[in-house]
């Protein structure tokens, strides 16, 4: 970065700015897609939240409302980190390609006092809704 001079500023990354608490809460990035899976017949389901601070996070993948569990075959890579000192939890299940269910993912991060919902349903992203506070916002 420079000055109205052309003189470089020097900026703390990320993790400077970590360090010294001036970056405390960072919401998460959500994402719901699917990857092919070994069997034609299936596919697979995956929730993914990145770039969030602190890393106390709760991810859910639902299926008509119920939460999977990993008796349902739910996989979860627990909460890991990002290089620039944030975090990601990536969670997924293989599940039918015919299955008419709707698949829900269901992110919450206190610390940003932000939950966000990811509907998959019909093989396609079928809602988008982030909570805010008390705002909703679908999409």
């Amino acid at each position: 970065i420079y000055t109205a001079f052309s003189k470089p500023v020097n900026l703390p990354g990320l993790h400077e700015f970590t360090a010294m608490g001036l970056l405390d809460n960072s919401p998460p990035t959500v994402h719901l897609f699917t990857r092919k899976a070994k069997s034609e017949t299936n596919t697979i389901l995956t929730c993914l939240a990145t770039g969030f601070l602190p890393k106390d996070i709760t991810l859910y993948i639902k299926r008509n409302g119920r939460v999977l569990t990993l008796e349902d075959g739910l996989v979860t890579t627990g909460v890991l980190p990002n290089n620039d000192n944030t975090f990601q939890r990536r969670d997924h299940v293989e599940i039918l390609k015919s299955d008419v269910s709707i698949y829900t993912c269901e992110v919450n991060h206190r610390a940003s006092k932000m939950r966000v919902e990811e509907k998959w349903g019909e093989k396609r992203l079928v809602s988008h809704c982030l909570f805010v506070y008390e705002t909703n916002i679908c999409m």
